[in-house]
């Protein structure tokens, strides 16, 4: 799913001081990388990103769940131009080289990266959804988009069972709380307690650079192409499954 046109951005020069300067290196993750591949790869970055977002976070938190979602969607759609990865090639950027890109425009990964920041930076519980869409011949359906979720108070467990009970956070639809459906879909836990200790029995933790120098570029350039996919299979392991089918629209 891709946005239907160029948006008009708002300046937002005003914020630019809420975030860190931005890292240089471009944010290649691999080659014939798809949706579920860097969405591993997001799951156990994140937490690194929180200190890029705590300031803007602040600006943005409302009086209640659904005022402070609906912020960090206007803020989003209104200053983070949409632009679709180059065919091939995906990309993943911090919060502040997303910020820092803004007007050239970023992917819904960088979407999805930038918001989830930002509610962990305000201890929301959230959710990343992946999604498949019905074909179009001769397509199969793959994954293809994402874009984070926010279960309602009372629902992190049953969230699943009802639309009402969780926001959309989409950025590449042009309403708040709005939801294309979906074929299937595949839900990651953004906890942050979630995401603490996952190594295969026998192996070493994963460690990444210390904060002051992380954008997900550098996540991924420390590794070549086979040390990324031992990546995507170790963090898989702990990632939390959900599945629902739809009909077709």
């Amino acid at each position: 799913m891709v946005a239907d046109r160029k948006r008009r951005l708002q300046d937002g020069r005003e914020f630019d001081h809420f975030f860190p300067p931005p890292g240089e290196t471009d944010t290649t993750v691999k080659k014939s990388a798809n949706v579920e591949d860097t969405m591993k790869l997001i799951r156990k970055a994140l937490p690194q990103t929180v200190w890029q977002t705590e300031k803007i976070a602040k600006v943005l938190k409302g009086k209640t769940l659904e005022e402070t979602c609906s912020n960090i969607w206007h803020f989003v759609y209104n200053h983070i131009q949409y632009k679709r990865d180059e065919e091939g090639v995906e990309q993943v950027r911090s919060p502040r080289r997303a910020w820092s890109d803004r007007k050239t425009g970023v992917d819904c990964d960088c979407y999805t990266v930038f918001i989830l920041s930002i509610l962990r930076s305000l201890d929301i519980d959230c959710l990343a959804r992946i999604t498949k869409y019905p074909k179009r011949y001769p397509e199969v359906p793959r994954w293809q988009h994402v874009y984070p979720i926010v279960p309602k108070p009372g629902h992190l467990e049953d969230y699943i069972d009802e639309r009402d009970y969780y926001i959309v956070i989409d950025c590449v639809k042009d309403k708040f709380d709005d939801e294309q459906p979906y074929l299937e879909c595949k839900d990651y836990d953004m906890r942050l307690d979630y995401l603490d200790g996952i190594e295969d029995e026998g192996q070493e933790e994963i460690q990444f650079i210390e904060h002051e120098n992380v954008d997900l570029s550098d996540l991924a350039s420390v590794y070549d192409e086979d040390e990324m996919g031992n990546i995507f299979k170790k963090v898989g392991k702990a990632v939390k499954k959900t599945v629902k089918k739809v009909g077709d629209e």
